[in-house]
């Protein structure tokens, strides 16, 4: 096939062909079954339903498959330049790609907002652009006889290959993080050799002088054999990275002694999760007898002699919740004692200002402070976790159903504030901490000058 020029259009044939095929057999089998319906109610033949799958069967088996392999088109028929479906070349050129390039704008979004906030990718990210980078690839293969077609479509192919560099950049640290910090599993194996895959192919596809889309084809058919055989597949590789941090995890919590597992009962709640994570691991994706520390015949009921401790498939979420909700449109408050109203709505981990004349009101997330300042001077500095805490503690669970249950009282050398809360969410990663994971605060604030 490295010969043929045309392989990409030969390609599109044979799915075409196989559309046809599936367009057919659908009509033909609806038609039977219309036919034998129709017979069994007019004429009360009661005809055994299993005729409907007798039918499918018989159709996906023979029709089908005989109808398809017959347009196969032969490795030496000359397909021309002609030969591309006008559906076919409408999607490709009108949807497709206009899509990938939306997409694409997207990404770089993202990456200018990864600097600005100074963030790290989320963890779906690679499995975003692991996707878009196959389906780009695909694109490429089928695009590249019609590329002439109009200038965006040849700027598109031209230059794709190189903007996409970024967003698979993206990629890599992204997985590679999740690598670092939890090991190699198969879904991330995947990830990477697709990734790898796209980037080779946007390489070639950029730098080659004389494109051969079978290469991509040929190149894809090595990275599955790759990845499915041999002490360097998905599932092989995996093994032998979770079973090293197994060992090691076993080590840390003195544990492994000359190759064995010393069963411990009084491991901490965290510990015990890590090692049920690793044993529900195995069970998923590998088997008990390939861990090399573990018993040759273990089994979940087995834990509790190897271990020390029962197997638990489902630990209760560690962290705490706390959310307050309380939001009266319908009021009279009597605000001649207060000097200002502000209403204010902050996200923990974003940078929130309001300002008038003489007022001026910050939050910084770096420093967690709700700031007041005064003619330039600062008047108030409030901890707003410190007061979401606080208000939980005086709370202690009871959703508030008044204003005098929805607000504090503030007081400081120049000013009293009176905080009424509409909205109050916080998580922490565990019932004491106090190191937020997430939160936020609505609420109305009342500004009293002191004399």
């Amino acid at each position: 096939f490295y010969k043929i020029g045309n392989y990409s259009r030969y390609v599109l044939k044979l799915i075409t062909n196989f559309f046809i095929t599936i367009l057919f057999s659908l009509v033909l089998y609806a038609g039977i079954n219309a036919i034998i319906f129709t017979m069994d109610q007019l004429f009360v033949l009661n005809i055994d339903n299993d005729i409907y799958l007798d039918i499918f069967i018989i159709i996906a088996g023979l029709f089908s498959i005989t109808h398809f392999l017959g347009y196969v088109p032969s490795i030496d028929e000359d397909i021309t330049d002609d030969f591309y479906p006008p559906v076919l070349k409408i999607l490709f050129i009108y949807i497709i790609i206009p899509l990938l390039s939306i997409y694409t704008v997207i990404i770089y979004a993202y990456f200018i907002r990864l600097i600005l906030l100074k963030e790290f990718p989320i963890n779906l990210l690679s499995h975003l652009v692991v996707w878009y980078g196959l389906i780009s690839v695909i694109i490429l293969f089928f695009v590249n006889r019609i590329k002439t077609k109009n200038i965006y479509t040849e700027k598109f192919y031209r230059y794709f290959p190189m903007v996409i560099m970024l967003p698979l950049a993206m990629l890599f640290v992204a997985i590679g993080s999740r690598i670092i910090d939890f090991g190699i599993t198969p879904s991330r194996y995947f990830v990477v050799i697709s990734g790898v895959w796209v980037l080779g192919n946007m390489l070639y596809i950029f730098f080659s002088k004389k494109f051969h889309s079978s290469v991509l084809v040929i190149t894809a058919i090595v990275v599955l054999l790759v990845a499915a055989y041999g002490p360097q597949s998905a599932f092989n590789l995996s093994l032998n990275n979770q079973n090293n941090r197994f060992e090691n995890l076993l080590e840390e919590y003195d544990m492994l002694l000359d190759g064995q597992i010393v069963s411990r009962d009084d491991l901490s709640e965290k510990q015990r999760i890590k090692i049920n994570e690793f044993i529900q691991y195995f069970d998923r994706n590998h088997s008990f007898e390939k861990v090399d520390v573990l018993p040759s015949d273990f089994g979940f009921d087995q834990m509790t002699d190897v271990f020390g401790f029962e197997y638990q498939y489902y630990y209760q979420d560690m962290r705490k919740n706390v959310n307050y909700f309380y939001e009266v449109r319908t009021v009279i408050f009597d605000v001649t004692d207060y000097n200002y109203y502000v209403d204010m709505n902050i996200n923990l981990e974003d940078t929130t200002s309001l300002d008038s004349d003489d007022v001026k009101v910050d939050y910084d997330p770096d420093e967690s402070h709700l700031k007041m300042y005064k003619e330039g001077m600062e008047i108030a500095s409030i901890d707003i976790p410190e007061l979401m805490m606080d208000y939980n503690d005086r709370r202690d669970g009871l959703q508030p159903q008044s204003f005098e249950d929805a607000s504090m009282d503030l007081t400081f050398d120049d000013v009293d504030i009176k905080i009424i809360i509409s909205n109050m969410y916080y998580e922490t990663m565990e019932e004491d901490s106090e190191e937020f994971e997430y939160g936020f605060i609505d609420f109305r604030m009342f500004i009293k000058w002191k004399e």
